[in-house]
C-alpha cells in the first residue's frame, strides 16, 4: 500500500513539475481556439451557402427580380470563395497548427500571435459577409415566394 502511495505522489510531482506555459503560449492557444471556433461555425454555414445557390440559380432568368437574384447568387460565391480563400492562407501560415508538441521561443510565439491577430481580423470580416450574404438571400427567396403567392391568390379571386 505505501509504494501505491509513493507511486501517486510522485505521478503527482512529476506532473506538478512539468512544463508551465507561457504568457505568450497562453495568449496564442486562447487566440488559437478562438479562430478555430469560428471556423468550425463557418463552415456550418458553408452548407447553408451550398443550399442557397441551388434555391436560387432555378430562379435566375425567369422572374422579373432577376438582377436581384443575381447579385445574392454572387454574394453567396463570394462568401464562400472568401472562406476558402482564408483557410488557405491560415493553412499556409499555421502548417502545423494541430501539432500540440511542438515548442516556440518567446520571439516565435510573438510573431505567431500576431499573425493569428491578422487571421482573427479576417475572420470578422469574413463572418460578417457569411452572414449578411445568407440573410439577404432567404431574404430575397422569401420576398419572392410571398410575392408569388400573392399572384396566385388573386388570381383564384
Amino acid at each position: 500500500m505505501k509504494k501505491y502511495a509513493l507511486i501517486v505522489i510522485l505521478a503527482v510531482v512529476a506532473v506538478s513539475c512539468g512544463k508551465q506555459e507561457s504568457k505568450a503560449q497562453k495568449e496564442f492557444n486562447k487566440a488559437k481556439q478562438e479562430v478555430l471556433d469560428v471556423h468550425d461555425e463557418l463552415m456550418k454555414e458553408m452548407g447553408t451557402i451550398g443550399e442557397l445557390i441551388q434555391k436560387i440559380k432555378p430562379k435566375m432568368d425567369t422572374t422579373d427580380t432577376n438582377h436581384s437574384y443575381e447579385n445574392a447568387l454572387a454574394q453567396l460565391k463570394h462568401a464562400h470563395a472568401f472562406m476558402f480563400s482564408w483557410m488557405h492562407n491560415f493553412h499556409k501560415d499555421f502548417p502545423d497548427i494541430a501539432n500540440a508538441e511542438k515548442s516556440y521561443t518567446e520571439k516565435e510565439l510573438k510573431q505567431r500571435l500576431k499573425r493569428i491577430k491578422g487571421h482573427q481580423n479576417v475572420l470578422a470580416k469574413l463572418q460578417k459577409e457569411v452572414k449578411n450574404s445568407i440573410t439577404d438571400a432567404q431574404a430575397l427567396l422569401k420576398k419572392t415566394a410571398d410575392s408569388t403567392t400573392g399572384k396566385a391568390e388573386r388570381k383564384k379571386k
